[in-house]
């Protein structure tokens, strides 16, 4: 007869954060009742795991990639979101190409599909193209990250490299040529937010920028061409905007 002690408690609690309960009862070499009986019991959280989403997410690897990691930092940063244990990413119809790059990067967890759409708005028609991922714990994770009280913040673990400042550049950044100064629209994140990423900026990849003030109390960031920061951040990201359709943002001339 199988017993409970607290090694194998520890053990069932760690398995079902994972496993169904038929997979926890067969390595524990116990009879799915007693699993069943033991959740009860001990009051284990579990989360019941079946249909083919499961199946898929049980064979992904233990973690992002570092390119993914930075694609997602970077997407966030712009016009990326994070809802209901998915990742969300929209851009207008003809940069179609652009999302079709990031859900080819982001596979496993995406579908590989690309959704187009369009809203009205007053007398105009607007066209997109979106993904997202299926829905998992390790998005969930990033969103009580990304949004602890429900208002998406700048994690102060981030870091800033080209590639995710590429991503973020070619979202919610442009490219004023003709002043030599690139600006990075951070308006939906508080001051001390913006100020946090301009300080990351300077640190992670020698950037200096500075704090610009919008319209409504909104904030933006600045680089400006002294000491040729412009050119040299331009420079920087440009070699990770593969797409036709950003090309402008990243052309000095």
């Amino acid at each position: 007869m199988f017993k409970w002690n607290e090694s194998k408690k520890i053990q069932l609690k760690e398995l079902l954060k994972t496993n169904t309960q038929k997979d926890a009862a067969d390595i524990l070499g116990c009879h799915l009742m007693t699993v069943n009986s033991a959740i009860k019991k001990f009051d284990i959280p579990y989360k019941k795991k079946t249909g083919s989403n499961y199946k898929i997410i049980s064979k992904w690897p233990e973690d992002f990639s570092s390119e993914q990691k930075q694609i997602i930092s970077g997407c966030l940063l712009g016009d990326g979101w994070l809802y209901n244990q998915s990742f969300w990413i929209k851009q207008c119809r003809r940069r179609r190409e652009y999302i079709e790059h990031v859900s080819n990067c982001l596979k496993p967890y995406t579908t590989g599909n690309i959704y187009d759409g369009e809203q009205c708005n007053r007398s105009k028609v607007f066209l997109s193209s979106e993904c997202y991922t299926r829905k998992a714990p390790r998005f969930a994770n990033l969103e009580t990250i990304w949004y602890p009280s429900g208002k998406k913040i700048v994690p102060r673990d981030i870091e800033l490299t080209p590639l995710t400042c590429a991503h973020w550049f070619v979202q919610d950044g442009c490219n004023r040529k003709s002043r030599k100064t690139a600006i990075l629209y951070t308006n939906s994140f508080l001051k001390k937010d913006v100020c946090f990423l301009i300080d990351k900026l300077k640190h992670d990849i020698g950037i200096d920028s500075y704090l610009r003030k919008e319209k409504l109390n909104q904030w933006s960031v600045a680089i400006s061409n002294k000491d040729e920061h412009y050119s040299n951040f331009i420079n920087t990201i440009k070699p990770f905007v593969k797409w036709n359709c950003f090309q402008y943002k990243v052309d000095q001339i």
